[in-house]
């Protein structure tokens, strides 16, 4: 036995090893092959839905199936995967409790936190799953990927079991071997309420359909490269079996096996073959029928009537006769009886997305989609919309028959040079031609709307840093791709357009435009059916071009435009489809097949169907791109925003939204797209309605245009109801208000909202508040938005921005800043333009202030410094400057400059006067008077019923008080002074404070000489204002200035126009003396001597003295000098302090003992007294009795005045004067030397006059 064993020894090692190196091999081969199925997974946390994505770098996905089950979600793979499920969770721990990965690595399981909806798809290597939660995005549970069968379901949604195939026995075999050449057929599958679709993709080919029971065949009428296998693949479930054969004539054969109760429907769609298996009980098995025209659904004859597409009548015509029916009995859908016999056709361009080429009439057909689940309903038949369709074909292949003809080739010259780093490309063209320009990720596409000759190699070598540019073909427009733009700049590559669509020239390269130079305006809005509408407002736009990226075999749809530059800065994702960023044109990818695109006359509309279900896309839309680090290109939501403007604090909610009295989905009906055909069936229906029911068609069409923004079409329209009883209902009547209301009509608006019927209504409560806003009554505006309100998403854009953009603006200004972050919400998420961006930006920043972020609130200010809207940058500049101004970091004249460039940026509405009102302030507190009083009656007088227009004037009131009564006018020159006082005359208040404002300024014009000022002030006192001893007294001072000024002859005027009855003796002496002056310098010498002949009073002789000695009546004048000199002496007694008298040292000895120094210091004191007021008036009394020769008078005087005289500096001429040594011819030399003196003494008691003060007593001096 053991040389036997030895024998066996070698074969069992042999056997050994070899399983041993099989199982190593194994498991190599199969950890390389899992390490290839190794995903990398990341969380995304949209604003209102969650995505996971699944990427498998270079190798392909797996195919997936989706199960919801309570609680959990269930991705089933057709293969081991290997997935993070910790970076899995990482960003959607709001969406997933756990993550799990079964033990054969074939299922995900994902613990929900919350109810959701999905949507998944396919792009390349990756797989996108999106979900969202009750109050987010709602999906249509739809899977767009590879998908495979799914697990075994609850017994409710469980399909028969498995059968021996009742095919025949050739229908098992294997599948047949096309012949070389045939042509590739691919096949799509969806999954849908109630039934499964298939789609093959075969243009120009005939096909009949047979049901027996479970068994169903498609015979066509030629031979093609079925992918069968992505059928089997991605197998719907209400298929069990398919195969390819051949029928005895040769033909080739699609047999299908079906579980019970299934029946097949088929139909085409342009170049598609549609194949639904729906659930219901198949008829019996008849002979295959001839396939229908195109559009037509056709079943088994004998069949059941299936509801089928529509064919698109020609205006006026009605839908033909579905398949299966009798003509005789076909009829016409109701809606058909609302539309005019001959309706207006629309202009072209409509394309559906994620389907195939869309023909005139599929607007009621569900278009095919790309994958599981597309969400829409089976064919159903409904009024046709007359409309002319851009042919679309959105295959990779173009189809062999195109709906319609392509244009016709036009010759293209085309060229590039270098320049600047980048590229400048130029086209020319026979005729106007539209001009798309976008990136989607690296490439960069040119689109132009007419198809002709250009060889992109001949621009490589003008322009060699243009290399991989290539051309994609296409029949209906030239299409130019560049795979990369690394060259020319990459992310940072912009695109310079300009043209007039017969030349264009495309500059590209750094250094050029990263956003388009104009960005179209967008509206989205909801439908009646569950669908929405978004449109891209775009005048005349061209025919929209489908096309597919060869990169990942993706469709397109372009519409080219004519405007240089008009395009999207950003684009957006949204549920169904996918919007690109552009330098030019609109550019749309689809995500499922429920979206279509259309080129209207007043925009691009892209339109989801609906089917009456919860709405396809959430209520708001994705937030657009970051706009700060993306050029245009593919939309890809960040997950960090990041201007300051992107981080809103979390909101707190208003009150909630209330099904109100508008329906405005419904109001809406076909949206923009249908727009035309709508507005004109619903004029008709008014125009042949009888006179009873013309009242409720009005109000429909006034319903109609409302809901479409029309507001003055919609109040036209209302217009028609007065006087009847449906004018005064309250749906119509608030209807009316809330377009007035957004018309501007504010006051007829609050007219119609005020009548109590109204009063509960959520939407007059809701313009209500909103016509509280425009009118600046914060608290009333913010209780409006704070309350229960109506939906605002399903209002026009226009509308509901403007509504959001004042709901945020009033609880901001009220004090409820985190309300106010659900509207500035609703702004950010309903892809805004630029200019409601900026509005957003600036209502967010004083959103921050509020909160106290004021440096988030300065960042987001300074950002919209050199905002393209106007209002603003305006706004935005001006609260900054208020900000800064407050915390210090700049000055009140830096504000008043700030503000002072702001004046012509927005202008016409409260911000104008609110901005001249805060710059006449800061004017005033930077000692800028003229301009603040100047800014400040600019705004109470441009702005009249302004709210602030009162405080507006009571504020120059009070400045000029200030500058005037308040001594502020002292920094200012005296011409300036009197200027301003002359320019703003109406600001002096009446009575008493006003005659002293004048006076005052009055006296400081007389002080700096300037007497014609002063004089015209007092006149125009005193012949307009004043009365009584007021008049007197300001007459007084009018003529004393006109004298000053060398006007006698007014200061008698002055004297006259002010005489009162019962003046006080004082004011009575002042005015003779002044009189007297008058007509002495006016030549009436005697009267003017005679009024003060009696006047004692020190004043009196001065003016005695004076006209004495003018007048060189020498005796006389020195008799005037010396009661002058006795007079003024008498004055300098009790003004001085004196030695003790002999009688004060008996009242009291100690004056004796007064400090020598003290009594040295009160005689020179004396001494000086004596010289400057004395002194020269005994000269000028020694002057006149020498020149009246009297001797013994200047004896007399010599001896009075000689000691002290000679004391002085007067002291040679004086006793020239009076010595009696002297001869004629010296004392006459004297006595003229001392007229000099008394010239000296005349302009003394001028400046007497001139410094003291015209005011009152106590009253102060300017």
């Amino acid at each position: 036995m053991r040389p036997c064993a030895m024998r066996t020894m070698p074969l069992a090692l042999l056997r050994f090893a070899l399983c041993q190196l099989l199982a190593v091999t194994f498991f190599f081969c199969t950890a390389s092959a899992f390490a290839q199925d190794a995903a990398s997974v990341r969380g995304e946390l949209r604003d209102d839905f969650g995505r996971l994505v699944m990427d498998w770098g270079s190798v392909a996905p797996p195919a997936m199936a989706i199960e919801l089950q309570p609680n959990q979600m269930v991705l089933r793979f057709d293969r081991p995967v290997r997935i993070d499920t910790a970076a899995l969770r990482a960003n959607l721990k709001a969406y997933f409790r756990d993550a799990t990965l079964s033990g054969d690595s074939r299922s995900l399981l994902l613990g929900l936190k919350k109810p959701v909806t999905y949507r998944a798809r396919t792009e390349g290597n990756r797989i996108t799953l999106d979900v969202g939660q009750p109050g987010e995005a709602v999906f249509a549970n739809e899977n767009n990927s590879a998908a495979i069968p799914a697990a075994p379901a609850p017994a409710t949604a469980e399909l028969p079991p498995a059968v021996p195939s009742p095919l025949p026995p050739e229908t098992t075999a294997a599948a047949e071997t096309p012949p070389a050449g045939a042509p590739a057929v691919r096949v799509r599958t969806g999954e849908h309420d109630g039934y499964s679709r298939l789609a093959i993709d075969w243009p120009g080919v005939d096909f009949s359909i047979s049901q027996d029971g479970r068994a169903v065949e498609l015979v066509f009428d030629g031979v093609a490269d079925i992918d069968l296998a992505a059928l089997q693949r991605r197998q719907p479930k209400r298929l069990a079996e398919a195969v390819l054969r051949r029928d005895a004539a040769g033909k080739q054969v699609l047999a299908l096996r079906v579980p019970d109760n299934v029946t097949a429907i088929s139909f085409r769609n342009g170049d598609t073959i549609v194949l639904d298996l729906k659930d219901g009980a198949p008829p019996p098995a008849t002979a295959p029928s001839v396939s229908a025209p195109d559009l037509v659904a056709t079943a088994p004859a004998g069949a059941v009537a299936q509801p089928a597409a529509p064919v698109m009548a020609s205006p006026g015509e009605p839908p033909p006769a579905q398949a299966g029916t009798p003509p005789a009995q076909a009829e016409t859908p109701p809606a058909q009886a609302e539309v005019p016999a001959q309706q207006p056709t629309p202009p072209a361009g409509l394309a559906t997305l994620g389907g195939d080429p869309l023909q005139p009439d599929l607007q009621s057909a569900p278009p095919v989609g790309d994958g599981a689940g597309d969400g829409a309903a089976p064919p159903v038949a409904q009024a046709p919309v007359p409309q002319i369709v851009t042919p679309v074909v959105i295959t990779k292949e173009p189809a062999a028959t195109p709906a319609a003809a392509p244009p016709a080739p036009v010759a293209i010259s085309a060229s590039a040079v270098p320049a600047d780093n980048g590229a400048v490309l130029r086209f020319a063209f026979p005729q106007a031609t539209a001009l798309a320009a976008f990136r989607r990720g690296d490439a960069f596409w040119l689109v132009f709307a007419r198809p002709g000759e250009v060889d992109p190699a001949a621009l490589v070598r003008a322009a060699p840093i243009l290399t991989g540019l290539a051309r994609i073909d296409t029949p209906y427009g030239t299409v130019l791709r560049l795979p990369a733009t690394g060259r020319l700049g990459g992310a940072n590559m912009g695109a310079d357009i300009i043209g007039d669509g017969r030349s264009w020239q495309i500059s590209l390269g750094p250094g050029r435009n990263l956003r388009p130079a104009t960005e179209l305006g967008q509206r989205r809005e909801t439908l009646g059916n569950g669908g929405t509408s978004l449109l891209f407002q775009v005048p005349e736009p061209g025919a929209a071009i489908a096309l597919v990226d060869p990169e990942g075999g993706d469709r397109l749809a372009v519409i080219p435009v004519l405007e240089p530059g008009l395009g999207l800065a950003t684009g957006a994702d949204w549920p169904d489809f996918r919007v690109l960023g552009s330098f030019q044109g609109v550019a749309v990818i689809p995500v499922s097949d429920r979206a279509r695109v259309e080129s209207l006359p007043n925009g691009v509309v892209v339109t989801t169907v609906g089917d009456m279900s919860p709405p396809l896309m959430a209520e708001t839309a994705p937030p657009p791109l970051d706009e700060t680090t993306a050029p245009p290109g593919e939309a890809v939501v960040p997950q960090d925003a990041t201007s300051p403007a992107a981080a809103p604090v979390e909101a707190v909610a208003p009150a909630g939204e209330v099904a109100g009295l508008f329906d405005l989905p419904a109001w809406r009906r076909g949206g923009e797209a249908t727009y035309a055909a709508d507005d004109a069936a619903l004029r008709a229906a008014v125009e042949a309605a009888p006179p009873s029911q013309k009242p409720a068609a009005n109000l429909a069409l006034a319903q109609f245009r409302f809901a479409h923004g029309r507001n003055a079409e919609a109040v036209e329209a209302l217009d028609q109801l007065r006087g009847t009883p449906l004018g005064g209902d309250p749906l119509a009547q608030t209807l009316r208000g809330a377009a007035l209301a957004l018309m501007g009509r504010d006051q007829d608006a609050a007219e119609t909202l005020s009548d109590q019927r109204l009063a509960a209504i959520p939407e007059a409560r809701l313009f209500r508040g909103y016509l509280a806003a425009r009118a600046r009554d914060w608290p009333a505006a913010a209780d409006a938005f704070k309350a229960v309100l109506p939906k605002l998403d399903d209002y026009p854009k226009p509308a509901r921005m403007t509504l959001r953009r004042a709901g945020a603006e009033a609880l901001i200004v009220a004090g409820d800043p985190l309300t106010a972050q659900t509207f500035l919400d609703g702004m950010r998420l309903d892809s805004p333009n630029s200019e409601e961006r900026a509005y957003h930006d600036y209502l967010s920043g004083r959103q921050q202030l509020r909160l106290g972020a004021r440096d988030k609130a300065a960042e987001v200010w300074q950002g919209l410094a050199q905002s393209p809207v106007p209002e603003v940058r305006a706004r935005s500049q001006f609260d900054l400057t208020e900000m800064l101004l407050e915390d210090g970091a700049i000055d009140a004249r830096a504000a008043a400059a700030n503000l002072e460039a702001l004046r012509f940026v927005w202008r016409g509405d409260d911000f104008e006067f609110d901005l001249l009102n805060r710059l006449g302030q800061l004017y005033l507190a930077s000692d800028q008077p003229r301009r603040g009083l100047t800014t400040l009656r600019q705004a109470a007088t441009n702005f009249p019923t302004n709210p602030g227009a009162k405080s507006a004037t009571d504020a120059m009131s009070q400045a000029f008080h200030d500058l005037y009564l308040g001594n502020r006018a002292d920094r200012l020159p005296p011409l300036t002074a009197v200027a301003l006082y002359d320019e703003f005359r109406e600001l002096t208040p009446s009575g008493s404070e006003g005659d002293r404002m004048i006076t005052a300024l009055a006296d400081r014009l007389v002080k700096v000489d300037l007497l014609d000022n002063a004089a015209r002030l007092l006149e125009n006192q005193v012949t307009k204002r004043l009365s009584g001893l007021d008049k007197a007294r300001a007459g007084t001072r009018w003529a004393a200035v006109s004298l000053l000024n060398g006007q006698p002859g007014q200061a008698l005027v002055a004297i006259q126009e002010s005489e009162m009855p019962d003046m006080p003796p004082e004011l009575m002496r002042e005015r003779r003396r002044l009189q007297a002056r008058a007509l002495f310098e006016t030549g009436d010498t005697l009267r003017g001597l005679a009024l003060v002949r009696d006047d004692s009073s020190l004043d009196g002789l001065w003016l005695k003295a004076d006209l004495q000695w003018r007048l060189r009546e020498w005796p006389a004048a020195a008799v005037a000098l010396d009661d002058l000199v006795r007079a003024e002496a008498a004055r300098l007694r009790l003004a001085l302090p004196s030695e003790p008298t002999a009688e004060d040292l008996a009242d009291d000895p100690a004056t004796a003992l007064t400090d020598p120094g003290d009594a040295e210091a009160i005689a020179a004191q004396r001494d000086n007294s004596f010289n400057e007021v004395l002194a020269p008036l005994i000269l000028n009394q020694a002057t006149a009795l020498s020149l009246a020769n009297d001797r013994a008078g200047l004896r007399r005087l010599a001896r009075l005045h000689g000691q002290q005289m000679a004391k002085g500096p007067y002291a040679t001429a004086f006793a020239t004067l009076t010595s009696p040594r002297t001869n004629l011819a010296d004392s006459i030399t004297a006595a003229m030397e001392s007229v000099d003196q008394l010239g000296a003494f005349v302009e003394d008691y001028r400046a007497r006059l001139r410094a003291s003060s015209l005011s009152a007593p106590g009253e102060p001096a300017l």
